[in-house]
């Protein structure tokens, strides 16, 4: 298994071409749109992988997150968070949770 981690330093060295095209990859693994907070907003938009790629710019009502029980893509590469869709991506809330202010 590819920790989080290693996933991240991969695609900060993928050209562009290769970003795209691991992306798109990755998104026909992607459950979001089976998720109970997915929403028609996000469907219309077309909008997967918020683990990667951010959260949604649709207005989402949480109301269960299936990331962590169900899908591939989390377990794949060990990410440890919920709610993508509506907090953010799994580095941004990452750097968050382990800030340490002093």
């Amino acid at each position: 298994m590819m920790k989080f981690e290693d996933l991240k330093n991969e695609l900060n060295k993928m050209s562009s071409s290769d970003k795209d095209k691991f992306i798109a990859e990755l998104r026909n693994d992607c459950i979001c749109h089976e998720c109970p907070t997915y929403n028609n907003c996000t469907r219309k938009s077309k909008e997967l992988l918020f683990c990667i790629l951010g959260k949604s710019n649709c207005p989402m009502d949480e109301r269960a997150c299936l990331c962590p029980r169900d899908c591939s893509v989390h377990q794949k590469y060990d990410m440890k968070l919920s709610f993508y869709c509506s907090r953010g991506k799994e580095t941004e809330r990452r750097a968050e949770l382990y800030t340490i202010n002093i």
